[in-house]
């Protein structure tokens, strides 16, 4: 039985991060009724068959399921500038309750890096590549004489489907994990 235990993290992240992928495609949005069941499953089912440290049928543990929602912070703080949605934020917190830190870590990594990838992409063929650059120009200079830059981004810019790129980002810690045998050990 001990295999069908301490398979749950990674069967319960795979539906989640995929349906939330798809929300985000569909509609630019992650919902709660996601979300929190992740985030808080997540937390109480590592405290049940983990404790504290982790046991024989839970590596992870409450310890580290709480540590792993903390990785949720540079989301948070993009949430508060306006970049990004509440969902994400929560997104990326039930990724680290279910899976620990190391690995919410890794998956914020790839995901930012698929992110700026798909921004990139979405500006050249949406031809905003002036505009866009001319936006980041001003708003650097403003931030570096220490004037109140103001948001970058235009009410007309385009936008990305951030849960789909942490979608991703899961899915490269995973091949990494798999390949290496340690995920996120690069980043301590």
């Amino acid at each position: 039985m001990s295999e069908y235990v301490s398979a749950w993290p990674w069967a319960l992240l795979a539906i989640t991060v995929i349906i939330a992928a798809i929300t985000d495609l569909r509609s630019g949005k992650v919902f709660n009724w996601l979300t929190y069941p992740m985030l808080l499953g997540g937390v109480f089912a590592h405290a049940v068959f983990g404790g504290w440290d982790g046991g024989p049928y839970d590596a992870v543990g409450l310890r580290e399921s709480l540590l792993g929602i903390l990785w949720c912070w540079p989301l948070l703080i993009a949430w508060l500038m306006g970049g990004i949605g509440g969902g994400d934020v929560k997104l990326q917190a039930g990724i680290g309750a279910i899976a620990g830190q190391a690995f919410a870590l890794s998956v914020l990594f790839y995901g930012l890096i698929v992110a700026g990838l798909m921004a990139v992409v979405v500006i050249i063929y949406r031809r905003r590549t002036k505009q866009t650059m001319g936006r980041i120009f001003r708003f650097l200079v403003l931030a570096m004489v220490r004037a109140k830059p103001g948001d970058p981004a235009a009410p007309d810019s385009p936008t990305i489907p951030f849960a789909f790129a942490l979608c991703l980002g899961v899915l490269v810690a995973t091949i990494q994990w798999v390949v290496t045998g340690e995920v996120g050990q690069w980043l301590f």
